[in-house]
């Protein structure tokens, strides 16, 4: 009984507590010291219940209201308490927790920012680490991964998949004779020709030095060597500004290799090498199939 009674006071509100307490004391001084033994008057009690709840009103009400904002800055709020100018303890300390949720505003403010700022700095390491730095076309170890997703998801639906693989021809030639500025240079152009001629959802990577690789995912063979020959007759028809003068241009060509994936990731791509291997074998700026056309 003691430990409920006891539960029971703690749950009730400050101002309820301290009416109470004030409404007892008020009994006893209106009816003196002996209110136990002779019982209160009609009127002491009205009296007393009046001045317990203007006093704990007056007492509690900012008392309670510091309570209050205190649980809603730990909750993260915005808190306001006091706007005019009284100068009580009360008043002071509820311009002290004005000022403590201002300055927990500007920090939440602050974090969000860093956090924003830190999201935008991951997003932009990600693209670098695989972004081609020259080419800006994907790298090597992304067309791993994406080749290796996209072969598993051919395997599993039996859907087909075509891999283009290309080749700037002569390049070595190239380099020795106007250097690696202007061989870079190709690179970079080369790779926007070519990434000018395919379809936004299509991916385009620097596999390696001046060789590129495509796959294509829902594309038959026949529709492999279609896009091959056109990015093929893209590069051959742009000329590409070398030093010497402003009218100073070359003209290079590709090579490209296209083949079906049969199942195997690793064997279709060495099919697709072999057919590149055998388009520079075939005098160059042309397209090879590793297998027969249907």
């Amino acid at each position: 009984m003691k430990r409920a009674w006891a539960h029971g006071w703690r749950r009730m509100s400050l101002s309820l507590r301290l009416a109470s307490f004030i409404f007892a004391v008020c009994c006893l001084v209106l009816v003196g010291g002996d209110a136990l033994a002779i019982g209160l008057p009609g009127w002491a009690i009205p009296l007393a219940a009046g001045v317990a709840g203007v006093v704990a009103y007056l007492w509690t009400r900012p008392l309670e209201a510091v309570v209050d904002a205190a649980h809603r800055l730990v909750a993260g709020e915005d808190v306001t308490l006091f706007e005019d100018r009284d100068e009580s303890e009360l008043r002071f300390l509820g311009r002290a927790l004005d000022e403590i949720a201002d300055q927990l505003a500007v920090s939440r403010r602050q974090l969000q920012e860093r956090n924003h700022e830190l999201e935008r700095a991951n997003e932009v390491l990600e693209q670098l680490s695989i972004t081609d730095g020259l080419t800006r076309l994907h790298n090597h170890r992304h067309f791993q991964d994406r080749y290796q997703s996209e072969a598993r998801r051919a395997d599993r639906t039996g859907h087909p998949l075509c891999l283009v693989l290309i080749d700037i021809d002569d390049f070595k030639s190239l380099n020795d004779e106007f250097g690696h500025s202007v061989g870079d240079r190709v690179l970079a152009s080369v790779a926007r020709v070519m990434n000018d001629q395919i379809r936004d959802t299509d991916y385009l990577a620097r596999y390696g030095g001046e060789e590129f690789a495509m796959p294509l995912p829902e594309t038959t063979l026949e529709g492999g060597m279609a896009l091959a020959e056109k990015l093929r007759l893209a590069v051959a028809s742009t000329p590409i500004e070398v030093p010497g003068g402003p009218d100073r241009t070359t003209q290079v060509t590709v090579s490209l290799g296209v083949t079906l994936f049969d199942g195997d990731a690793d064997r279709s791509f060495d099919a697709a090498d072999r057919a590149l291997y055998q388009a520079k074998a075939d005098g160059k700026d042309c397209v090879v199939s590793s297998g027969p056309l249907t």
